[in-house]
């Protein structure tokens, strides 16, 4: 069997688990009900990856104390354990059903990486910490407070054991969380038994692991949640991959001396990551990212303890993770977001299906971006599914109907293959000679290589569900009435806005999705006009290159609609590459030595260029749906001709039509 050692069952203490794979802990944002008690949302959306084959879960966080950092609401259940009891042993019934062992994960606290709005009060092992994100100075947690959390911690354990769940993962000496903080030399500044010494400042974690294995025994499992580095260069001050700079926060140094002294101390597993709240993009994967980028960390982990390591971080490509397996590097493959866009990946994996995952693509919009943090809800930018599964579910169509589609982008693809699995004949026309839209272009950028397995995804899914493409086709009314349907869908997409410049008749203003489609038209010294995410991310990637980028926007701040890891990450990366960015600063001329611009206080500038590129915006392709919507046919528009957004919206519009026809 191909990947055979990923599905090798292993052991955490006398625990055993089916294979190498674990569900990596985040927290299912909307699950839970105002009093954080967990409801059949977050029952069926851990059910559904145990269905899919992972061995391990190991949930988002519960927090073992709310009266010292107080949040509303708050995930935890040692206000209610009997409620927590009756609504959440139904769901390790479930989960245990599958084969799966599952953790319930608990935390001391997310002290200074609240964002507003979800707190009431802030703690900090030291005064003088303030909110990352609006300022708020933090209290000094008091020792008695720190004493009631760790109790906390041991309450909270011993009803997960008795609610049936297989071990607990402590949350966390990691990413600057709240425990983390007491272990960081920069933060604690603490006199009493919590702070000063190395020992002191990892007192707080050790008395977690003692009350907890008093009370529950020795074997019952217990991982940490453990970042041996932190890569901070200062306060919200990030390093990059490759990057030499003096850390402020956990160098490696410490982080093997403390894995070490922990583990000496009982926790049976270590769950490694790196990154803190300061580089959160190391923490939380970006596009920019590298695959597989905890391992090396890991690895030097595993070195010098005798537990298992597990390490999630990008390490969805099978190859990387038998090969890691193989090597000694790690115990356990750790599949977070992969696991949102595909609940299935492992069994998909085991039963030879790998061309039906259907792949994360990194994009952090619905699991980090607006979809969890405007409305509170865990998502998935290419899983409508996520967080919805037992409302969610395709019903087979009842009816003998006909459906055409026009646009092979992702709302358009997406549409196609979940009418054909609900027994719709569909047909999908596409103008141009391929599927996949913005998705093929914007695959280029060598970071962006995501894109393109989507698309091989949706290419495979298309031909198994029986879809009827027609690429080369321009769909119009003629068509329509050559070929008639019951249902049409429009999903055209949108087009590049062309900014009106003078001397933007030269041959050398190009868009930037033309230069994604063809690198070559690119030259050495680029200027690009508008700083959203595609403008980005073309900047970027042109840098990698070497090529010489200069970045115009007119708006304060680049790439202001990412989540907030994502900006900081592309912002960090256009330091390091040496990008020139404008902001609050407009193009007024193109001239034959490069771009004059106008900044925020009246001055120009003329920056040298052989190349311009606008990314300025798309309009929607809306003049098709216009022109049938009135043809007696049942039709609907979505996705960007519909109204442009991304590739979320595409999406889930075309699962959520199609899901209710």
């Amino acid at each position: 069997m191909k990947y055979e050692n990923l599905f090798e069952s292993c052991n955490i203490g006398r625990l055993k688990i089916k294979n190498r794979f674990f569900m990596a802990p985040m927290f299912p944002f909307g699950t839970m009900d105002g009093s954080g008690i967990t409801t059949r949302q977050y029952s069926d959306y851990y059910v559904e990856r145990a269905r899919g084959g992972v061995g391990l879960i190991i949930t988002g966080v519960a927090k073992a104390d709310n009266t010292a950092e107080v949040m509303a609401p708050a995930f935890t259940c040692v206000n209610e354990p009997i409620h927590f009891l009756q609504s959440t042993g139904p769901m390790v019934e479930r989960v245990h059903a599958f084969g799966t062992k599952i953790f319930l994960q608990i935390g001391a606290g997310w002290e200074r990486a609240l964002w507003p709005g979800y707190y009431q009060r802030l703690v900090a092992p030291s005064a003088g910490t303030k909110n990352m994100y609006d300022g708020v100075p933090c209290e000094e947690i008091t020792t008695e407070e720190i004493q009631r959390i760790i109790k906390g911690f041991i309450k909270t354990a011993m009803v997960a054991k008795r609610c049936g769940f297989d071990g607990v993962e402590v949350h966390a000496v990691h990413e600057g969380y709240l425990l983390d903080q007491f272990t960081m030399e920069y933060f604690n500044k603490r006199t009493d038994q919590y702070g000063g010494s190395f020992e002191n400042r990892y007192r707080f974690a050790v008395e977690i692991i003692q009350g907890i294995k008093a009370v529950c025994g020795n074997d019952f499992p217990v991982s940490l949640r453990y970042s041996p580095k932190h890569f901070m260069r200062g306060e919200h001050q990030g390093a990059v991959d490759g990057e030499e700079f003096t850390e402020i926060g956990r160098d490696m140094d410490e982080g093997l001396k403390a894995a070490k002294y922990l583990v000496d101390n009982g926790y049976d597993a270590l769950n490694v990551d790196v990154g803190s709240y300061d580089a959160h993009y190391w923490s939380h994967p970006t596009v920019y990212s590298k695959d597989a980028l905890y391992l090396p960390y890991a690895a030097a982990v595993k070195e010098v303890v005798d537990v298992p390591i597990l390490c999630a971080g990008r390490m969805d490509d099978p190859e990387v993770a038998s090969k890691a397996v193989a090597d000694g590097k790690t115990d356990m493959i750790g599949l977070g977001r992969p696991l949102l866009a595909d609940p299935y990946y492992p069994l998909k994996l085991l039963t030879g299906k790998e061309d039906e995952i259907k792949w994360c693509i990194n994009c952090n919009v619905g699991c980090c971006g607006a979809k969890t943090t405007q409305i509170a809800h865990i998502g998935c930018a290419v899983n409508a599914r996520c967080g919805y599964e037992s409302e969610q579910r395709l019903a087979p169509n009842v009816y003998d109907k006909k459906m055409s589609i026009v646009g092979a982008g992702p709302g358009g693809m997406e549409a196609a293959i979940e009418a054909a699995k609900r027994g719709f004949e569909v047909t999908l026309y596409e103008r141009s000679g391929k599927i996949g839209g913005n998705l093929t272009a914007a695959s280029k950028a060598d970071f962006k290589y995501r894109d393109e397995k989507l698309v091989k995804y949706y290419d495979t899914m298309l031909k198994k569900t029986g879809v009827n493409v027609k690429l080369n086709t321009e769909f119009t009314a003629n068509t329509l009435s050559s070929e008639p349907c019951d249902i049409l869908i429009i999903a055209a997409g949108a087009s590049v806005i062309v900014p009106n410049i003078k001397g933007s008749e030269t041959n050398k203003f190009l868009s930037a999705t033309e230069v994604l489609a063809t690198p070559e038209l690119a030259g050495n010294e680029i200027v690009i006009i508008g700083g959203g995410q595609v403008g980005v991310e073309t900047g970027i990637w042109q840098a990698q290159k070497g090529k010489k980028v200069s970045i115009v926007e007119m708006m304060p701040d680049l790439q202001a609609n990412a989540a907030g890891h994502v900006q900081h990450h592309a912002l960090e990366l256009i330091r390091y590459l040496g990008i020139n960015a404008l902001t609050s600063t407009k193009v007024t001329e193109i001239t034959k030595e490069g771009v004059v611009v106008e900044k925020a206080d009246g001055s120009t500038e003329c920056i040298k260029a052989d190349t311009v590129l606008y990314s300025v915006g798309f309009k929607a392709n809306n003049a098709l749906y216009e022109s049938l919507v009135r043809c007696g046919t049942e039709i609907y528009n979505i996705g960007d001709s519909e109204n442009v957004s991304n590739v979320l919206s595409a999406v889930h519009a075309a699962y959520n039509l199609v899901n209710r026809l």
